[in-house]
């Protein structure tokens, strides 16, 4: 079968894969051979420790499929081949997990707040604090994911600047939790995610907050918010090269139309993708300076236009089955005219979320939110089909997010 070469970071690589050109001399490393293919983990460790890059032989088949393939509905397992995915099973109810989760969102947010100050004010990254708050953040979106989409959900419009990353960060776990990805993994998500913007403290204030379009000249200088990071971390002891690729690929896209390479489909790692298409949607659906939020609705509907374009069909896929049809912290009304919250996912009837109502069918507030689960409330009180009609942008009928959550 015919073959080609394909540049990929040295952390996508796997055992059997024909690796046939470094992003160095082949005598600046110890590698005894122009061309192999890779036996073991020790040779992929070797390879990561010499190079960034390499080019490896796929074969030229359109109905081959996998890391970067056009196309979607073949799965998690498309986005990861030949890796062994983890099953995670929800340990806890989401009435139990909110209170931990609660918790470590308030300590996460205050660390991404002191770490933004310390950095605008010239000093290092605290990356021991990190992984500290990391871990158990981790550990409560693998017992269940719901708490904490909850609470970011109604809590990260306080402070865009803050929140913004770490409403990322939760989503990047989330999403890799739903694929399957090693612990490992979901710790490198989160870590990477949170810190990916961190250069931005190198740019000056009033472009990243600028309400008009930005010149050409402005946005080759937020670009180099890229850049910005990547250095920070490298001086930074202790970041993993996963995380630093996370950073430094979170701006790539699908058909390489990104920056700051111009990488496109198979050369961003798995993990810069999550980056990148996690970025996007909390972008979307948040108030920015120069574009209000959309729904979280809009946003799948949207994601999903631009799949195989700006991002990966798999994973537009795998982040909808993720989030559901309508994402925890989504206003929706029912078709009883109430209107209320989405705060769980039924995993197997995605249309079908437990929702906390707030307002009546006459869009009065009750004075008690009642909780119902539409997998077992089928009827609304005239006995007529209980289901939800449409979702709503958030802020519908006045519905503060922080008031809801308190």
């Amino acid at each position: 079968m015919e073959t080609k070469k394909v540049k990929i970071p040295t952390t996508n690589l796997q055992i059997g894969m024909f690796v046939s050109r470094l992003d160095r001399p082949w005598l600046e490393t110890p590698f005894l051979f122009q061309g192999f293919r890779i036996k073991n983990q020790k040779e992929i460790a070797g390879l990561q420790e010499y190079c960034d890059q390499v080019y490896i032989e796929v074969p030229v088949d359109p109905k081959a499929r996998g890391l970067g393939a056009r196309g979607g509905g073949e799965g998690a397992q498309a986005l990861v081949p030949r890796t062994r995915l983890v099953v995670y099973q929800e340990s806890t109810p989401v009435e139990t997990e909110i209170a931990i989760a609660e918790k470590l969102h308030a300590r996460v947010a205050d660390l991404v707040h002191d770490l933004i100050q310390e950095l605008r004010a010239g000093g290092d990254i605290a990356y021991p604090a990190v992984q500290r708050i990391i871990s158990p953040m981790v550990d409560s979106v693998v017992r269940n994911p719901d708490a904490f989409l909850w609470l970011i959900e109604l809590k990260r419009r306080d402070a865009y600047s803050y929140y913004r990353s770490l409403h990322s960060s939760v989503l990047a776990v989330v999403l890799g939790r739903h694929i399957g990805l090693p612990k490992a993994d979901l710790h490198y998500l989160a870590s990477g995610v949170l810190l990916m913007d961190i250069g931005k403290t190198k740019v000056q204030e009033q472009l990243l907050n600028k309400s008009e379009r930005l010149t050409p000249q402005e946005f080759e200088q937020v670009k180099q918010h890229v850049h910005h990071g990547v250095l920070m971390l490298k001086e930074t002891p202790g970041v993993e090269k996963q995380v630093i690729f996370i950073v430094r690929t979170h701006h790539e896209r699908h058909d390489g139309s990104g920056y700051p390479f111009g990488l496109n489909a198979l050369q961003i790692p798995l993990l810069g993708r999550i980056a990148g298409i996690v970025d996007c949607y909390g972008a979307i659906t948040t108030d920015r300076p120069y574009a209000p939020a959309m729904s979280a609705t809009q946003a799948m509907q949207a994601l999903y236009e631009w799949r195989d374009i700006d991002f990966q069909a798999e994973l537009v896929e795998q982040l909808i089955q993720a989030l559901g049809i309508y994402p925890t912290g989504t206003l929706v009304e029912l078709s009883s005219g109430e209107v209320g919250a989405v705060i769980a996912q039924n995993r197997l009837r995605r249309l079908r979320p437990k929702i906390m109502v707030v307002l009546d069918a006459d869009k009065r507030p009750y004075p008690h939110f009642p909780i119902i689960d539409l997998i077992h409330a089928t009827e609304d009180k005239m006995g007529n089909p209980l289901g939800i009609s449409r979702a709503l942008q958030p802020g519908a009928y006045g519905i503060d997010a922080k008031e809801l959550y308190l």
